[in-house]
């Protein structure tokens, strides 16, 4: 399994990239993913490590979502609250600290895998919106859509559980392992932006259930001409 460690080479990266082949993972070390295009070939897990700051940590990220849109991507640092929230909002998967344990660091990448490729119906349908778990794609009226990782996972939830209410706790429990350090604005973000880049007949279906949480209800049928 190919992991990209990004960021530049001092000790706290050193580190971590000694933690990640212990752990198995074949690694590449770079300084920005716009470096090297063939690495990212392949790529399923990207770790970004920034002691720089919050601000190339997030530049990272939105970099990341857009070239590696099925990957994994991990930021890895000792930041304020605040800025483990950006990063979430952001699109990371999960946040972890500079000093994390490789037990730690393999629970929760166990946790993120199994997400990634939960096997539990490969191909999910909700009138018209189709939802490929696999290969990670999503058709809705207007074509294939893009969406970052966290976008994707919350809305195959949504369609697993089609009419049904998820509320906030089931939602972040299950969006975000380990125990990150997140409030209820960053579920707001992502849910936001889903519904934005989904086709009206799909984004205007997640409806907000007022001190619950969200439902997506069932899309009404395409009238025929």
């Amino acid at each position: 399994m190919r992991c990209l460690l990004i960021g530049e080479d001092v000790p706290p990266l050193q580190r971590l990239a000694r933690v990640f082949r212990e752990l198995g993972w074949d690694i590449h070390t770079i300084s920005s993913l716009a470096v090297d295009a063939q690495l990212r070939k392949d790529a399923e897990l990207a770790a970004i490590c920034t002691p720089q700051g919050a601000d190339r940590l997030e530049r990272e990220l939105v970099q990341a979502r857009r070239l590696l849109p099925a990957a994994i991507v991990v930021a890895v640092g000792d930041f304020s609250v605040d800025a483990r929230m950006r990063a979430l909002a952001l699109g990371a998967s999960d946040y972890l600290p500079i000093d994390v344990s490789s037990r730690l660091l393999s629970a929760r990448l166990s946790a993120l895998m199994r997400l990634r490729r939960d096997p539990a119906g490969d191909v999910l349908d909700a009138g018209g919106l189709h939802v490929d778990i696999q290969y990670r794609r999503i058709r809705d009226d207007a074509g294939e859509l893009t969406l970052s990782q966290k976008e994707f996972e919350l809305l195959a939830l949504f369609v697993r559980h089609i009419g049904s209410t998820l509320t906030r706790s089931e939602l972040m429990e299950k969006l975000w392992t380990g125990g990150a350090l997140i409030d209820d604005n960053a579920l707001e973000v992502h849910v936001s932006r889903l519904r934005r880049k989904l086709h009206p007949r799909f984004g205007g279906r997640i409806t907000t259930v007022r001190g619950v949480g969200y439902r997506l209800d069932v899309p009404e049928a395409v009238p025929r001409s």
